[in-house]
Parts: C-alpha cells; sequence; structure tokens
C-alpha cells in the first residue's frame, strides 16, 4: 500500500528534563518531508524544539532563541495522523 498525502497531523513533544508532553500541530504533509523534518532535518534540533515547545504554551521569550544546539533536551513521543493513527517514535 503506497501513503497518500496526509496533511495536518500532531507531534507530541517530550521535555526530556522533566517528562512533560506538549502537542504542536504541524500543517506540512506527513509523508512528503513531514515526518523527515522532526526526525532528521531542522525540526530534530533542540534549538527548533525548545522554541516549539515554549510557543505551544505561549511561554515564548526572546532568551528561548539562545539555546544552542544539540539533540537531548527534547524527544519526539509519537504523531498522531489525522485519522487517529499513532506513530510512535522509538
Amino acid at each position: 500500500m503506497t501513503n497518500t498525502s496526509v496533511i495536518g497531523f500532531d507531534v507530541h513533544i517530550k521535555r526530556n528534563s522533566d517528562g512533560l508532553v506538549r502537542v504542536y500541530h504541524d500543517e506540512s504533509d506527513f509523508y512528503s518531508g513531514g515526518e523527515f523534518q522532526w526526525l532528521d532535518n531542522n525540526y530534530a534540533c533542540d534549538c527548533n524544539r525548545h522554541i516549539l515547545f515554549q510557543r505551544i504554551a505561549g511561554e515564548e521569550d526572546e532568551s528561548d532563541w539562545d539555546i544552542e544546539c544539540s539533540n537531548t533536551l527534547y524527544s519526539i513521543v509519537k504523531f498522531v495522523l489525522p485519522n487517529g493513527k499513532e506513530i510512535e517514535v522509538a
């Protein structure tokens, strides 16, 4: 079965220091670069995940833009597609 276009999906982002999970809604196409963006591209970096994590709760400020690039502060727990399908991230 070939994956078709899936526009819009939820990304469950976990702050590793305390386990708090927030949900970010991404309007991109999951199967045409959306998943890649989060796991291997720009949003795979803690500097970007931190900004989005703060933005979700309306807590973003200028200091959030000073976070160094790394890959240990935040994790993606799962993606949830519009049809309710959950894709767990190891």
